[in-house]
């Protein structure tokens, strides 16, 4: 069965395990939130010196670079520069564009220096170091805050809103529950009804709500093990802060709900929101909306996966009516569709156990650990859920990249 209140942790790639706990410091402590990191993207600071503005600067060269499309030779350029300069070099360069009245070109340079160091950020996690990727977002959410100065700018307010919903996915994918959240929340401020925002963040509001130690942890990050990538309870300790111990799972929960009835209002059709809204109701204890919202999802949608989930999600509220013989039915129904799910077989043995049939149960559990799906090898639906729907990252950072080129 699964857990009501504990996700079973699914992760990035083994080579990208265990790089989000550091204790290296720089001039951006790694304890500092995401979420006072976005408030600099609500303007431009000045006083900037001369050559660090300057239109043929090493810093705005890499900038054009990036826009000509030669993304590497930008990238490497800006990894050469002086990183003590480069804060000024970007506030110089954004300055400009804010006062710039040849729309095209401002557009241009505000998505390509906006990717560069979103890139920059993605090459410092491969490297383990949470400082630079802090800094190297800072940067970037630098140039999104110039779509405040051309409100009626359409591609320039399609491209943040879009870049808003790429770097929060990106983070979430690692876990990083605090960041994401941050950035979403900034992005519902400029962006409030749109409905892939809204879904993101009761996505990363019901990960909050369900896996305590992610809550407060510096970037939404917490300590992980070496061997497994998976977080470890001394990390998970050391980084809670006292703002975040005040809010409580609950809290979370109830946020995820406003969100996905917010998203359900304007497209019933979307079933991912639909499925979580109910089981959000099932957490905040009201299983008869939250049944009513899952055999919905039943009914009307066809994604396997989902449906998977969805009748997981039946049958944990059945089994919290007492009705373990009707959770079978839905466990089974569920085991069809991912045959090789540990979390099906799991929940199955738990309901036959309930209803007295020791043998079908061991069976039902021998399937889960003997021939199961090891993890990350073969898919189990219920692994990825705490990830919402970050398996987008990559395609969306694609697009923003292919559009930036001019």
């Amino acid at each position: 069965m699964p857990s009501a209140s504990r996700p079973v942790p699914c992760g990035p790639s083994a080579r990208n395990r265990g790089t989000a706990a550091s204790s290296k410091k720089g001039p951006l402590s790694a304890s500092r939130s995401l979420a006072a990191l976005v408030a600099l993207s609500s303007g431009v600071a000045a006083g900037t010196t001369a050559a660090a503005s300057s239109p043929d600067s090493p810093y705005a060269f890499a900038v054009e670079r990036y826009a000509d499309g030669d993304r590497s030779g930008a990238g490497q350029q800006l990894a050469a520069l002086d990183p003590s300069q480069v804060p000024a070099g970007a506030r110089g360069l954004a300055g400009r564009l804010r006062l710039l009245s040849d729309d095209r070109r401002r557009n241009a340079l505000v998505k390509a220096a906006t990717l560069l160091h979103t890139d920059a950020a993605l090459e410092r996690r491969a490297a383990g170091d949470p400082v630079a990727i802090d800094s190297q977002l800072e940067l970037a959410l630098l140039y999104v805050g110039l779509v405040d100065s051309v409100p009626a700018d359409a591609d320039l307010r399609t491209f943040a809103r879009r870049w808003y919903l790429a770097a929060a996915l990106d983070r979430q994918r690692y876990l990083e529950a605090e960041g994401a959240g941050a950035l979403l929340r900034q992005g519902l401020r400029r962006f409030p009804t749109d409905p892939e925002l809204r879904l993101a963040r009761g996505s990363v509001e019901e990960t909050l709500g369900t896996w305590p130690p992610l809550r407060g942890a510096p970037g939404g990050r917490i300590a992980r093990s070496q061997g497994t990538g998976l977080p470890t309870q001394e990390g998970a300790g050391a980084v809670l802060s006292e703002a975040a111990r005040g809010r409580d799972g609950k809290s979370h929960l109830q946020e995820a709900e406003k969100e996905y009835r917010a998203v359900l209002a304007a497209d019933g059709a979307l079933h991912e929101a639909r499925l979580r809204h109910g089981r959000v109701l099932l957490l905040l204890g009201k299983p008869a909306e939250a049944g009513a919202e899952i055999e919905r999802v039943l009914r009307e949608g066809h994604d396997p996966a989902l449906r998977y989930l969805a009748f997981l999600f039946q049958g944990r509220c059945r089994e919290g009516e007492g009705d373990f013989a009707r959770a079978v039915e839905a466990y089974r129904a569920g085991a069809a569709l991912f045959p090789e799910a540990q979390t099906v077989h799991m929940a199955l043995g738990h309901a036959l156990d309930r209803l007295g049939d020791l043998r079908g149960s061991r069976d039902e559990l021998r399937r889960a650990v003997v021939e199961g799906s090891p993890l990350f090898e073969r898919p189990d639906p219920w692994w990825a859920y705490p990830y919402g729907q970050s398996s987008r990252a990559d395609s969306l950072l694609a697009e923003l990249r292919d559009g930036a080129r001019r």
